[in-house]
């Protein structure tokens, strides 16, 4: 059974609320899946990725300095695996390990389940972004009661931005109409080039982007 309901019909909320792009994948952990898992674990916590250009530090809800293949070890015989990316535009000025965990919380309790996860937190300059600080989340696929943790396809493409989405305004406010101006900008910007609209709530096909920073 699937877990998790999308609010459907009732709206993204108001056009001033803070954007937070949010990208689910998921992998199968059966044949090379799990030495992949190891191999993505490699690269959250690859030198110089963290805040600041330190290595990062793997966090759960509980701390720091998570040891994330010994934390992997139990799940070598799960069905799969999720990857999570939890971008918010404005990063820079949240405490991306505390906002992760409350993000993480509230997919508890929207899914009605205790999560077994990790996070390491990203930091890496781009065109629109001084810091683009994002944190990369990787989700056990067992619920608390042993089964197969599923999630409802429209929770996925839609829920799981706007939890987000509210936790970002909730802290921060809503955008200011300079600050709405600029991200409609950047947004024409993207339309124009050609790139990638994830904050326009595309998720992108299986394969596409992986290990996206």
């Amino acid at each position: 059974m699937s877990r998790g309901t999308a609010r459907l019909g009732a709206g993204g909320g108001s056009a001033y609320r803070r954007r937070v792009v949010v990208i689910s994948y998921h992998y199968r952990m059966a044949g090379a899946g799990y030495s992949k898992l190891h191999s993505h674990i490699r690269y959250v916590e690859r030198p110089g990725a963290g805040e600041r250009a330190v290595t990062p530090s793997l966090i759960d809800r509980d701390g720091d300095g998570v040891m994330g293949h010994s934390a992997v070890q139990g799940w070598r015989d799960d069905r799969h695996h999720f990857r999570i990316i939890l971008a918010p535009n404005d990063g820079h000025a949240l405490d991306m390990a505390a906002y992760t965990r409350e993000y993480m919380a509230e997919l508890e309790r929207r899914l009605g389940t205790r999560l077994e996860w990790m996070a390491g937190v990203h930091e890496k300059p781009d065109a629109t972004h001084a810091m683009n600080r994002h944190a990369h989340v990787i989700l056990r696929g067992i619920a608390q009661d042993g089964t197969d943790l599923v999630m409802d396809r429209e929770f996925i493409r839609f829920e799981m931005r706007r939890i987000a989405e509210d936790l970002a305004t909730r802290h921060l406010g809503q955008m200011s109409q300079r600050e709405m101006d600029r991200f409609m900008h950047r947004q024409a910007e993207r339309l124009r080039d050609g790139e990638r609209n994830y904050n326009a709530g595309r998720r992108p096909t299986r394969g596409e982007d992986r290990d996206r920073d």
